[in-house]
């Protein structure tokens, strides 16, 4: 891939962009992803970046960009598209209006007493996938609610 003529590795600019993102300059991480010019395969790995960046900002200030980008990947299949794609409607239900409303207390009021049948499957899901990626205290918190933990509780510090 070049950047001006100048060879980047794929992974090194989508690397920077994510280092770029976690410091806050999500917009300026975009504009260096959409700069680079690449060919089919690095523009997919790009394009997957530009998501994930994007979705990162909806917790913090959502531009609207994160389902556009998302749309850019397109259709094909692959465990970290399927993923954001996860993240990115779990955000939409946390979200009323310009407000992050966590917990029953969003969306969805009465769901105090809840839908247990549905958060079950749900944390099934989530466990599969921490499992997979390896991230070891999501799983462990999971498998504690699929146990029996109060995921409202207020957590326990030694």
């Amino acid at each position: 891939m070049s950047v001006n003529g100048v060879g980047i590795a794929v992974d090194e600019l989508v690397a920077a962009a994510r280092e770029l993102a976690n410091a806050g300059r999500s917009e300026r991480a975009l504009a260096l992803l959409d700069a680079a010019v690449a060919d089919r395969v690095g523009r997919a790995a790009l394009d997957l970046a530009a998501a994930e960046v994007a979705l990162a900002g909806v917790w913090f200030s959502d531009s609207g960009q994160a389902g556009k980008r998302l749309e850019v990947c397109g259709s094909e299949p692959g465990w970290q598209l399927d993923f954001l794609r996860l993240q990115y409607d779990y955000s939409q239900l946390l979200h009323t209006g310009d407000e992050l409303r966590l917990g029953p207390w969003g969306k969805a009021p009465a769901a105090i007493t809840g839908d247990e049948a549905g958060a079950r499957a749900l944390a099934i899901e989530v466990a599969r996938w921490a499992a997979a990626i390896g991230a070891t205290r999501l799983h462990a918190r999971v498998a504690a609610f699929l146990a029996g933990a109060d995921p409202l509780a207020e957590p326990e510090h030694d």
